[in-house]
């Protein structure tokens, strides 16, 4: 089967949901661009030379130092994730738009200033502050008319400069459940700050959505239940971040995702909700 290059402006929901797709290498990930910020991504970047990036080296346990976290900086800070992608010429760019909704920083180099969001911020930012002494940076908020704005402006740089049937909007759902540290599934409580966060990442989305009618949109699973990742298990953190699913949700996406892009129904999807809702149904 041919392989299919996806390259990806996403986060670790996206990122599991077509990796999880991959049979037999039919798919591939070319590149997967973690945690872009959108807000200037079409611009000019700052022009940091690339070894400065990796002047120091990573310190274990630190993931603001890790060689990941320079990678997602150098592409962010220089503005190199459009140009890397199209240098590529994938099948399909996949877009989604969480990261509208994370911490922005202002970064400035040399009197160039752009938008950043990462992870790790601020300890990444001041980590690379020690092999690039002109770097400084601070918070900033953004209105949603100030984000809308710059959505419009990457709307119209993809109509001008993609074909729009390789565009595809990816569309975020936020999980009711999740996987406790004691292996019990619960309740996302009302309260919980991903409740919000979901509704700004749908409403952004919807209005990317209507400013490139004819691009497909891939409606993320409604069925989903989250899991601590690595950091959030050792920190004992009570609920984890409703970007990372556990392994059947997971699945269930990637099958979910190989029906959209493959245009064929998949009879394991309902054995899997089923599977998943039973997990649910004996945790309640």
């Amino acid at each position: 089967m041919k392989n299919i290059k996806i390259a990806l402006l996403g986060v670790c929901n996206s990122r599991n949901t077509i990796g999880s797709a991959i049979r037999d290498n039919d798919i591939s990930i070319e590149p997967y661009i973690f945690q872009p910020c959108f807000l200037d991504i079409t611009k000019e970047g700052l022009g940091i030379p690339y070894k400065d990036f990796f002047e120091l080296p990573s310190i274990a346990g630190k993931e603001e130092t890790a060689i990941f976290t320079k990678k997602t900086m150098q592409f962010d800070l220089n503005k190199r994730s459009l140009s890397t992608i199209e240098s590529i010429n994938p099948n399909y760019l996949v877009i989604d738009l969480s990261t509208l909704t994370f911490r922005t920083y202002e970064i400035e180099y040399k009197n160039k200033k752009v938008f950043s969001c990462n992870a790790y911020s601020p300890l990444c930012y001041e980590y690379i502050q020690n092999s690039i002494k002109d770097l400084c940076f601070q918070r900033i908020e953004k209105s949603k008319e100030d984000i809308k704005s710059s959505l419009k402006e990457f709307a119209e740089y993809l109509k001008s400069n993609w074909d729009l049937n390789k565009i595809i909007i990816f569309e975020y759902t936020n999980p009711d459940y999740y996987l406790g540290l004691d292996k019990k599934i619960y309740k996302y409580p009302d309260s919980h700050w991903s409740r919000r966060q979901y509704n700004n990442i749908k409403e952004f989305t919807e209005f990317f959505s209507s400013l490139l009618p004819n691009v497909r949109v891939f409606k993320d699973s409604d069925l989903k239940v989250s899991e601590h990742s690595k950091g959030e298990f050792e920190r004992k953190e009570q609920i984890p971040s409703s970007f990372h699913t556990n392994e059947d949700t997971q699945k269930l996406q990637g099958l979910l995702f190989r029906e959209f892009i493959f245009n064929k129904k998949s009879q394991e999807v309902e054995k899997v909700k089923s599977k998943i809702l039973e997990e649910i149904k004996s945790c309640n």
